[in-house]
Protein backbone atom coordinates (compact mmCIF):
# COMPACT_ATOMS: atom_id res chain seq x y z
CA UNK A 1 0.00 0.00 0.00
CA UNK A 2 1.29 3.50 -0.64
CA UNK A 3 1.56 5.87 1.67
CA UNK A 4 -0.62 8.68 1.05
CA UNK A 5 0.55 11.70 -0.75
CA UNK A 6 2.89 9.77 -2.68
CA UNK A 7 1.47 10.22 -6.22
CA UNK A 8 0.77 14.14 -5.54
CA UNK A 9 4.81 14.34 -4.72
CA UNK A 10 5.86 12.54 -7.31
CA UNK A 11 3.31 14.57 -9.58
CA UNK A 12 4.73 18.01 -8.21
CA UNK A 13 8.75 16.85 -8.67
CA UNK A 14 9.91 18.76 -11.75
CA UNK A 15 10.61 17.00 -14.67
CA UNK A 16 14.49 16.77 -15.86
CA UNK A 17 15.09 18.85 -19.07
CA UNK A 18 16.18 17.02 -22.35
CA UNK A 19 19.46 16.95 -22.98
CA UNK A 20 20.59 15.97 -26.27
CA UNK A 21 21.73 12.58 -26.71
CA UNK A 22 25.24 11.49 -27.87
CA UNK A 23 23.95 11.05 -30.94
CA UNK A 24 22.93 14.48 -31.52
CA UNK A 25 25.97 15.85 -30.12
CA UNK A 26 27.75 13.76 -32.04
CA UNK A 27 25.94 14.85 -35.51
CA UNK A 28 26.51 18.06 -34.06
CA UNK A 29 30.18 17.89 -33.56
CA UNK A 30 30.63 16.08 -36.80
CA UNK A 31 29.00 19.02 -39.08
CA UNK A 32 30.93 21.24 -37.71
CA UNK A 33 34.27 19.53 -38.26
CA UNK A 34 33.18 19.37 -41.55
CA UNK A 35 32.52 23.22 -41.84
CA UNK A 36 35.63 23.88 -40.98
CA UNK A 37 37.09 20.99 -43.29
CA UNK A 38 35.15 22.90 -46.46
CA UNK A 39 35.56 26.46 -45.59
CA UNK A 40 39.19 25.37 -45.27
CA UNK A 41 39.06 23.83 -48.81
CA UNK A 42 37.06 26.83 -50.41
CA UNK A 43 39.81 28.61 -49.45
CA UNK A 44 42.12 27.25 -52.24
CA UNK A 45 41.81 26.64 -55.74
CA UNK A 46 41.23 23.52 -58.05
CA UNK A 47 43.71 21.84 -59.69
CA UNK A 48 43.56 20.73 -63.14
CA UNK A 49 46.14 18.13 -64.67
CA UNK A 50 49.22 19.18 -63.39
CA UNK A 51 48.38 22.80 -62.98
CA UNK A 52 46.05 24.78 -60.97
CA UNK A 53 43.17 26.88 -62.39
CA UNK A 54 45.04 30.21 -61.64
CA UNK A 55 47.53 29.54 -64.35
CA UNK A 56 44.98 29.39 -67.25
CA UNK A 57 43.51 32.61 -65.69
CA UNK A 58 40.18 30.85 -64.78
CA UNK A 59 39.31 30.96 -61.73
CA UNK A 60 37.23 28.00 -60.52
CA UNK A 61 36.59 28.38 -57.05
CA UNK A 62 35.45 24.92 -54.72
CA UNK A 63 32.25 27.02 -53.63
CA UNK A 64 31.12 26.42 -57.31
CA UNK A 65 30.76 22.71 -56.07
CA UNK A 66 27.87 23.43 -53.47
CA UNK A 67 25.51 22.63 -56.15
CA UNK A 68 27.14 19.47 -57.02
CA UNK A 69 27.62 18.12 -53.40
CA UNK A 70 23.97 19.16 -52.44
CA UNK A 71 22.68 17.11 -55.95
CA UNK A 72 24.57 14.08 -55.37
CA UNK A 73 23.02 14.54 -51.52
CA UNK A 74 19.73 14.11 -52.85
CA UNK A 75 20.32 11.14 -54.80
CA UNK A 76 22.21 9.16 -51.92
CA UNK A 77 18.96 8.32 -50.75
CA UNK A 78 16.22 7.52 -52.82
CA UNK A 79 12.81 7.08 -52.05
CA UNK A 80 13.57 9.32 -49.03
CA UNK A 81 11.56 12.20 -49.74
CA UNK A 82 12.17 13.61 -46.25
CA UNK A 83 16.10 13.61 -46.80
CA UNK A 84 15.74 15.96 -49.53
CA UNK A 85 13.09 18.18 -48.14
CA UNK A 86 15.74 18.47 -45.52
CA UNK A 87 18.58 19.13 -47.50
CA UNK A 88 16.58 21.54 -49.93
CA UNK A 89 15.35 23.58 -46.58
CA UNK A 90 18.44 23.23 -44.58
CA UNK A 91 20.65 24.31 -47.42
CA UNK A 92 19.69 27.49 -47.90
CA UNK A 93 20.71 30.15 -45.35
CA UNK A 94 18.51 33.02 -45.52
CA UNK A 95 15.31 33.65 -47.96
CA UNK A 96 16.47 34.65 -51.28
CA UNK A 97 19.97 32.87 -50.76
CA UNK A 98 21.41 30.45 -53.16
CA UNK A 99 21.61 26.57 -51.32
CA UNK A 100 24.78 26.07 -49.32
CA UNK A 101 27.10 23.33 -48.07
CA UNK A 102 27.91 25.84 -45.74
CA UNK A 103 24.44 26.56 -44.75
CA UNK A 104 23.43 22.84 -44.61
CA UNK A 105 26.31 22.48 -42.07
CA UNK A 106 25.77 25.00 -39.82
CA UNK A 107 21.94 23.61 -39.92
CA UNK A 108 22.82 20.16 -38.82
CA UNK A 109 25.35 21.70 -36.24
CA UNK A 110 22.50 24.11 -34.77
CA UNK A 111 19.65 21.60 -35.00
CA UNK A 112 20.48 18.10 -34.86
CA UNK A 113 17.36 16.79 -33.81
CA UNK A 114 15.97 18.32 -37.09
CA UNK A 115 17.76 15.72 -39.51
CA UNK A 116 16.19 12.74 -40.46
CA UNK A 117 17.20 10.06 -37.81
CA UNK A 118 17.82 7.20 -39.94
CA UNK A 119 19.57 8.86 -42.28
CA UNK A 120 21.53 11.14 -40.40
CA UNK A 121 24.57 9.32 -39.79
CA UNK A 122 25.13 7.99 -43.49
CA UNK A 123 24.09 11.66 -44.79
CA UNK A 124 27.26 12.79 -43.02
CA UNK A 125 29.75 10.11 -43.91
CA UNK A 126 28.63 10.61 -47.64
CA UNK A 127 29.24 14.32 -47.31
CA UNK A 128 32.07 13.44 -45.26
CA UNK A 129 33.32 11.85 -48.09
CA UNK A 130 33.08 14.15 -50.82
CA UNK A 131 34.74 16.43 -49.00
CA UNK A 132 37.66 14.31 -48.66
CA UNK A 133 37.49 13.35 -52.25
CA UNK A 134 37.86 17.29 -53.42
CA UNK A 135 40.54 17.61 -50.09
CA UNK A 136 42.61 15.19 -51.98
CA UNK A 137 42.26 16.69 -55.32
CA UNK A 138 43.33 20.00 -53.92
CA UNK A 139 46.19 18.61 -52.78
CA UNK A 140 48.03 17.51 -55.58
Amino acid sequence: MKAQGTEARRAGRAKPQAVPGPAETDLSVLALQLLGRWQRVCNGHVAFANACACVFGAAVELNDFDDLILDYLRNKFPGRAEVAAYIDAASVPAPGAPPSLKGLLRKVAAAPAEVPQAQAGPLLRALEASIASIEEQHAK
